[in-house]
């Protein structure tokens, strides 16, 4: 049985993925160089993006492979948001922040997709990107509501 319990915990998941997300492209002031990007010299394991910033290759590694890479969380959340829906949608109304988290959440995850990989950049990732979108797409969260 799907309680209240399940849905906190699922928000609370989310919630920690966003902000580990935005841990990675922001990273807090204790853990980055005092040198500004644009003047530190690139090392082995920082490229060039499609819109001209430097990216650690690390960290492209990192949303493309770790835990299934940013595509399937992407899914995830969709599968999540779906599950909802047919099981307990009544969830989405009393629970008044549910539907933002998750819609929240999408958003974030594909922008975070779209800035390391932005479309038309790479042949496997605009793949992967119709392959999910085909799987799961993007859910109407404002009917939810």
């Amino acid at each position: 049985m799907f309680d209240y319990a399940d849905a906190y915990a699922i928000s609370l998941l989310l919630a920690v993925v966003a902000w580990l997300g935005f841990a990675l492209v922001c990273p807090p002031k204790f853990l980055r160089s005092e040198e500004p990007a644009a003047l530190a010299p690139p090392s082995n394991n920082v490229v060039m993006a499609a819109q001209g910033s430097l990216v650690d290759l690390g960290l492209l590694q990192l949303l493309e492979r770790s835990q299934g890479g940013v595509h399937k969380r992407i899914s995830e959340v969709r599968e999540v948001t779906e599950v909802i829906r047919l099981r307990h949608p009544e969830l989405f109304k009393d629970e008044f922040g549910l539907t933002h988290w998750l819609s929240a959440t999408d958003d974030f995850l594909c922008e975070l997709r779209d800035a390391a990989w932005p479309e038309g950049t790479s042949p496997s990732h605009d793949e992967l990107r119709r392959r999910f979108e085909r799987h799961q797409p993007r859910p109407d969260y404002d009917a939810l509501r």
